[in-house]
């Protein structure tokens, strides 16, 4: 659905710069084996901060009108992601350590391999990032009335040092 997002935000001239980079992004991409094959799970495919609710006996993971069979770095490289991280209220970043301490956690728990996990986020993390900012490129271009948090948090992802900086350079 990534085409289809930047189809409508390139149609929108205050996104035409935006849509052209993803555009380029997408092409190589296109190109790009997304790893080695790991074992198809139920993806939540839009794990983020709010999506994730503690109670007494654990977390909890809601808003699933979205799943669907993915790789399994899919929700850790969502949830990991710049641009969902971004989202977060207030919003977060999360250094290369604890990124590591994170995986390392969540691998021991799933009894994989931390190191494979890694790689395996890693590769996948182009891919999200190119969706999630695909969308916000359209939902950007839309011009919904939305509070300033969200303009401002769109205008922050759309804007092309952005793109440039988080999905471009993770692309060979």
């Amino acid at each position: 659905d990534g085409s289809d997002l930047i189809r409508r935000a390139g149609a929108s001239g205050g996104m035409a710069a935006a849509a052209t980079l993803l555009a380029e992004a997408q092409r190589r991409l296109r190109t790009q084996r997304a790893g080695p094959e790991a074992p198809g799970v139920i993806a939540h495919t839009d794990l983020n901060q709010s999506n994730i609710l503690q109670t007494s006996s654990g977390c909890v993971f809601i808003d699933w009108e979205g799943a669907k069979l993915g790789p399994r770095a899919w929700d850790l490289a969502y949830l990991l992601s710049p641009v969902t991280l971004r989202w977060a209220e207030p919003p977060a970043t999360v250094d290369s350590e604890r990124r590591r301490a994170f995986l390392g956690a969540y691998a021991g728990a799933a009894h994989v391999c931390a190191g494979q996990l890694e790689d395996e986020v890693n590769v996948m993390l182009p891919y999200v990032i190119f969706r999630t900012l695909a969308w916000c490129v359209a939902y950007a271009a839309a011009e919904n009335d939305v509070p300033q948090r969200i303009r401002d948090t769109l205008t922050y992802l759309c804007d092309t040092r952005f793109i440039e900086g988080e999905l471009l350079r993770r692309i060979r």
